[in-house]
């Protein structure tokens, strides 16, 4: 006989969050150095994500946490805070929500993972952009040297043209000797050249 107990839902609730993120804080509270508490202090008392991006700890919202908390000062955060969770896997109270991570540079409404998504659409776009630039380029000089094999138009020094057909040698490369037409053009180009001289 099977067992009557209901099965359990693993879920987080908001208290549970709460409780992982002041457990967080503490943990970095207690570990940190005085100029880090500073800041901490500074930004902890935000609740808005706007407040947190004017205050003057240079602070960063973590969105899924609700916590306004200092952002790393070395220089490359510094020019770039929206980049921070790249190289800080912790600088959200809880790790997975790192790119969700909020700044000063693009507002509220722009997260981390919402930049990267963007910056990768828009090289991929570029990418296909200049592949099909490249494809139609290719497309277009086989076509041209597929004509160019077939034959052409020629016209000859006294002003008479004539249509000419290629004999190619076989195969795409082998095309691109022009056999004559059975006309001595060897002799045309002397008396040509000779008229000049």
């Amino acid at each position: 006989m099977g067992s009557t107990r209901p099965p359990q839902l693993y879920h987080d609730s908001a208290s549970n969050v709460a409780k992982q993120v002041n457990k967080s804080l503490q943990t970095r509270w207690e570990n940190s150095p005085k100029e880090y508490k500073q800041r901490l202090e500074k930004c902890w008392g935000y609740t808005d994500c706007g407040d947190c991006h004017r205050s003057e700890g240079f602070c960063g919202w973590c969105a899924i946490s609700n916590t306004c908390l200092p952002l790393p000062t070395d220089p490359v955060s510094s020019a770039f805070p929206l980049l921070s969770p790249l190289r800080y896997k912790f600088i959200c109270a809880t790790g997975p929500e790192r790119f969700e991570l909020r700044t000063a540079g693009l507002g509220c409404q722009v997260s981390t993972i919402t930049f990267l998504t963007a910056v990768v659409t828009i090289f991929a776009t570029l990418t296909g952009l200049v592949g099909l630039l490249g494809f139609g380029w290719c497309v277009k000089r086989l076509l041209r040297y597929e004509r160019g094999r077939k034959g052409g138009w020629r016209v000859g020094a006294d002003g008479m043209g004539e249509v000419w057909v290629r004999r190619g040698r076989g195969g795409w490369l082998g095309g691109w000797g022009r056999k004559g037409s059975g006309r001595n053009d060897e002799g045309e180009e002397r008396a040509l050249l000779g008229a000049r001289v």
